[in-house]
């Protein structure tokens, strides 16, 4: 074979080789770029298969002459017309369809995926928003019995009424700040962080008669307990007012029943929620970006009032629910789950700016131009 064949020949065969490599490390690429543009490889396709037709047209005359310049020669060395014309243009015909029928497969199977992915979607959404109406109701569902002393001329009345819903939590937080106000008295030793978990641990599970005698803390707490159990407000109020500086505001949202401990309502409340966020967060960003999931994430957030996410913070804080934020979750720093916090809505000894790092340690959206751990920082 003449040089310049040879050497034409090596060049298709390396031409070869590249088309077979490109289809080899199809679902490679396809997985690295699949963010960037799934139909990336495509175009090079067509325009691969159309080189092959367009070279086909070529070839005869290319594999036929020995120099450059000769005209094509039809003899009994290189076939005749037909022969000549078919056995050298056929292999890329045959490349050209064989690249074609590969485009019209990988098409459709796009076209599959689509459907997969937007059937995926509608199942995910279905599931998240289900969540969303169970958490819904589980907030509806909590209630405080309320109980007030009505004093008459020649007597007395104790009359009940019940609360419901959102505005529970406002009574949860009061009764968690007397407890941690009780905590500051009595251990003057701990930590902010310390105190708290001590609070928690009263206002979460509750208190019995055999904490008694084992520090003063549990024994004022005792004792409060018992002034309302038995009706005694006169002394209450007083314990309250005077022992522990309360003003007569706070004391008159403390009318039910109180350090009975609200894990039958809570812990059902934060299970549910903790797992409709991780739900979310867990999700392949293959499948929901980033961006989508702090989108789903708003919604649910959306229902969450400032109290509700500052009762969320101190179960975090306290230990009780550490999982929300922790080396493994970063449910409020990356999915910003009490965004609407500011210090103003917590007991004074804790400091947002002292607890998290507002400023670094924590993803954002791309493309975002504010994207704040709280909302507070954008208030100006």
């Amino acid at each position: 074979m003449e040089t310049y064949n040879l050497l034409l020949t090596c060049v298709l065969i390396v031409f070869v080789f590249l088309l077979l490599s490109l289809l080899s490390f199809k679902n490679y690429i396809d997985k690295y770029f699949k963010q960037v543009n799934k139909n990336y490889i495509i175009t090079p396709l067509i325009l691969i298969g159309i080189t092959l037709i367009i070279i086909s047209f070529f070839s005869p005359y290319y594999f036929t002459k020995k120099q450059i310049g000769d005209t094509l020669v039809f003899d009994e060395k290189t076939g005749w017309t037909g022969d000549t014309l078919g056995g050298i243009m056929n292999p890329f015909i045959a490349l050209a369809g064989a690249v074609f029928t590969f485009i019209a497969f990988y098409i459709q199977k796009i076209a599959n995926d689509d459907i997969k992915n937007q059937f995926k979607i509608q199942q995910f959404e279905s599931q998240f928003y289900e969540m969303l109406r169970f958490h819904k109701d589980n907030v509806n569902s909590l209630y405080l019995t309320i109980k007030k002393k009505i004093v008459y001329p020649k007597s007395e009345e104790i009359i009940e009424s019940s609360v419901q819903g959102k505005i529970v939590f406002e009574y949860m937080k009061i009764e968690l700040s007397v407890i941690y106000m009780i905590a500051i008295k009595n251990f003057v030793d701990k930590t902010p962080k310390n105190l708290l978990n001590e609070s928690y641990a009263i206002f979460f599970n509750g208190i019995s008669e055999t904490y008694r005698g084992k520090h003063t803390f549990f024994d004022e707490i005792l004792e409060l307990e018992s002034y309302f159990d038995n009706f005694d407000f006169d002394n209450f109020n007083k314990k309250m007012r005077d022992g522990l500086n309360f003003n007569k505001d706070i004391i008159k949202m403390l009318e039910f029943p109180l350090f009975k401990g609200h894990a039958h309502q809570l812990a059902h409340y934060y299970r549910h929620l903790f797992q409709t966020v991780k739900f979310i967060a867990n999700q392949d960003e293959n499948f929901i970006s980033y961006e989508k999931k702090r989108n789903y994430l708003r919604i649910l957030r959306s229902q969450l009032s400032n109290t509700e996410q500052t009762l969320l913070f101190y179960n975090w804080y306290s230990k009780f629910g550490k999982q929300w934020e922790d080396n493994k979750n970063k449910f409020f720093t990356d999915y910003r789950m009490i965004h609407n916090l500011f210090n103003e809505l917590l007991i004074s000894h804790f400091k947002l700016e002292d607890i998290f790092d507002l400023d670094n340690g924590y993803r954002k959206e791309e493309d975002r131009e504010s994207d704040s751990l709280f909302e507070f920082q954008d208030w100006g």
